[in-house]
């Protein structure tokens, strides 16, 4: 066995550092020699199975985050991202331009539906208020009603900061359609204010 390696590495065609499943990618130019990218990870060419996702696997180690979509729309504005959920904090824009950010077919605007993803996103954000991917339906009966993330799945049991939502100082409801993460909440804001937000692959 030993001497196999040996002298594959001598013809050159050794590479240690090419691992089926480690590399996380959006086209597959991104991935090493010899791999592909195909649902979202660098995979062998003839690999079976799939690989986890690393919201499926929050302890993963090895997941990496895929390239920070730059030239779609995000200037970065906070720190690297990093694994599990890859963060990313993206410089100013309106509510509404931040929920309808997609790039490369995987980066959009951050879904919060669980404890570890709030956890991760505050450590994101840090201080000022960030623009997720929570959105209010138009036409609600109520500022708490009718909230669902970004993909369509209805929000239930959301973290509301004090006195949120509220539709601000507004009489009429659906005034503020737009949520922030503020602090470690969610806040509703009318969606043509101005703030940093937060992107996930």
């Amino acid at each position: 066995m030993v001497r196999l390696v040996l002298i594959a590495a001598l013809a050159g065609c050794y590479a240690p550092d090419v691992a089926d499943c480690v590399d996380r990618c959006d086209s597959s130019n991104l991935c090493p020699d010899g791999l592909t990218c195909q649902a979202g990870f660098c995979r062998a060419d003839g690999a079976s199975g799939t690989c986890s996702t690393a919201q499926d696997m929050p302890d993963a180690a090895t997941a990496m985050c895929p390239p920070i979509p730059m030239m779609q729309g995000c200037t970065l504005a906070g720190a690297q991202p990093v694994t599990p959920y890859c963060y990313v904090l993206c410089a100013a824009a309106t509510g509404t331009s931040a929920n309808a950010f997609t790039a490369g077919g995987s980066w959009h605007a951050a879904v919060l539906d669980s404890p570890g993803k709030l956890a991760a996103a505050v450590t994101a954000a840090g201080a000022s208020p960030a623009w997720i991917g929570l959105e209010q339906g138009s036409g609600a009966a109520a500022p708490d009603a009718s909230w669902s993330w970004h993909g369509g799945t209805a929000a239930t049991q959301l973290p509301w900061n004090a006195g949120q939502p509220d539709d601000g100082d507004h009489t009429e409801n659906g005034a503020e359609q737009c949520a922030t993460l503020a602090g470690s909440g969610f806040s509703d804001e009318a969606c043509t204010a101005s703030h940093v937000f937060l992107i996930q692959p």
